[in-house]
């Protein structure tokens, strides 16, 4: 059963006039007429009673009309979700990230992201250490990863810093480096 023939059989029921319905669908008058055919053949039953002037739903077609139009809304609806999904505004995205970013970074990229795609599910991993997320991404165990910049380059990862952190050093005020 294709998709083709489902479609034109959900138009020539809503109008119940092949003239109405083939220009709807833009196709030729006989070629509507053939996948209705070709569908009534393979479902073994009648859809349609023919008269010179109009078409009327037979008992199997009125019942047929239900299905069709449920199959017809689920391909649509799955058609609209990949197309969320290969525009990247639905799906899943993996993070790997390592301990201190869960602070404040982790949970200000994930409300971010969140509101502004909220058809997408964010997988959180995290606890890990920077070459673990860095290998993570090679394998595309992750899709992205909060790191800490190391001095290796990596040519193949796109890299932007997030947050710059200043550290300080703090001593005992009576230790032999405290003077220096």
């Amino acid at each position: 059963m294709e998709l083709r023939h489902l479609r034109s059989f959900a138009v020539l029921a809503e109008e119940r006039h092949f003239g109405r319905a083939a220009a709807r669908l833009h196709i030729a008058q006989p070629a509507l007429s053939q996948q209705v055919k070709q569908l009534e053949r393979e479902l073994g039953v009648p859809l349609f009673t023919r008269t010179t002037r109009r078409v009327e739903l037979t008992e199997a077609g009125a019942r047929f009309v239900e299905h069709a139009r449920t199959v017809l809304g689920d391909v649509a609806r799955a058609e609209d979700d990949m197309a969320l999904v290969a525009s990247g505004r639905a799906g899943r995205v993996s993070v790997g990230f390592i301990g201190t970013a869960t602070y404040d970074v982790l949970p200000r990229v994930a409300r971010e992201v969140r509101a502004a795609l909220p058809d997408v599910e964010l997988e959180l991993r995290g606890e890990l250490l920077s070459p673990e997320l860095v290998a993570g991404l090679a394998d595309r165990t992750f899709d992205l990863a909060l790191i800490r910049p190391d001095p290796l380059n990596h040519g193949d990862l796109d890299v932007r810093t997030l947050r710059t952190e200043r550290l300080v050093a703090v001593l005992p005020a009576g230790h032999p480096l405290a003077r220096r």
